[in-house]
């Protein structure tokens, strides 16, 4: 056995001779799941970021708005908004 061809499984076999009849996926199948791919990084970037943005509203509230039930402003906006509607 050469070192460079063969690959063993788990049990000691040789694993080459049995992807043979494994056959590439259908180029659509690839584009799609690229496409799909994209579509979840937008995604997972607007809910980071929406994430971010709480944290940071949750950071400047202080313990006297929270038991006085005053407002709180958002950043970015500079808009008061009640607690009730935010926590």
């Amino acid at each position: 056995m050469s070192a460079n061809k063969d690959i063993l499984d788990h049990r000691g076999k040789d694993y080459t001779q049995h992807q043979d009849h494994i056959k590439d996926p259908p180029s659509w199948l690839l584009d799609n799941l690229a496409e799909a791919s994209k579509n979840a990084k937008k995604i997972y970037l607007v809910y980071l970021s929406f994430i971010a943005y709480c944290v940071l509203t949750v950071a400047n509230t202080t313990d006297r708005q929270l038991i006085l039930n005053s407002t709180t402003r958002l950043p970015i906006v500079n808009i008061d908004i009640s607690i009730n509607g935010f926590f």
